[in-house]
């Protein structure tokens, strides 16, 4: 293994602890709202407009290798900041104390407003 795989790894690792320790802060933070999926949603949302800020970049092509460890770094922070096994489990709970109507929203919210919010970002940084 070279130094430039070994430095990706780090970077890769850096990035998810960085991204879960920002999520937790978000989540402390968020507790005003009354539902754990709305804070969920709430720091999902906020991925979702950062992941498209940095998509014009990202499908840039022949990127330098410095580029390509900064977005190692940037997409490992965000997948780790949202996080898919959380709104699993909290649609999952939703599902289980047969409230259909929160648990039908959530995935309707997550999917529309992820887009919506993605694609904010991405014109931002396009235009």
């Amino acid at each position: 293994m070279d130094i430039i795989q070994l430095l990706k790894i780090f970077l890769i690792a850096l990035g998810a602890i960085i991204g879960a320790n920002i999520r937790y802060f978000f989540l402390r933070k968020l507790e005003i709202l009354k539902y754990n999926e709305h804070r969920l949603l709430t720091i999902n949302l906020f991925s979702s407009f950062i992941l498209g800020l940095l998509f014009p970049f990202f499908i840039k092509t022949n990127l330098k290798i410095e580029e390509e460890l900064i977005f190692l770094f940037l997409f490992s922070l965000i997948g780790s900041l949202s996080s898919f096994s959380k709104f699993i489990s909290d649609f999952y709970m939703l599902i289980l104390n047969n409230n259909l109507k929160r648990s039908t929203l959530l995935i309707i919210f997550s999917i529309v407003l992820g887009i919506l919010f993605f694609n904010f970002g991405y014109l931002i940084i396009s235009n």
